[in-house]
């Protein structure tokens, strides 16, 4: 085997290994995209779960009502 063999295969693995790298590369990008996305919509309807929840507990509750459940807890917290 002579040596400009050895070096042809050496860039062939190179050039093999460059292009692993980009396709890997391309793959994470998209998927901490993908996650990013994922991430941003779950907060934004947890928000609104949170809006929602607390705009029913705060609609109709008397100040006593209010202290109590600051103080305590809904009604049935910690009951096993």
């Amino acid at each position: 085997m002579s040596s400009s063999d050895s070096l042809d295969q050496l860039k062939s693995l190179v050039s093999q290994l460059q292009k692993k790298i980009e396709r890997l590369e391309s793959q994470a990008s998209s998927t901490a995209q993908d996650a990013s996305s994922k991430v941003g919509q779950a907060v934004q309807g947890a928000k609104e779960t949170v809006k929602e929840v607390v705009g029913d507990v705060k609609q109709g509750l008397t100040p006593g009502q209010h202290l109590r459940l600051v103080l305590m807890g809904p009604p049935g917290a910690g009951e096993l």
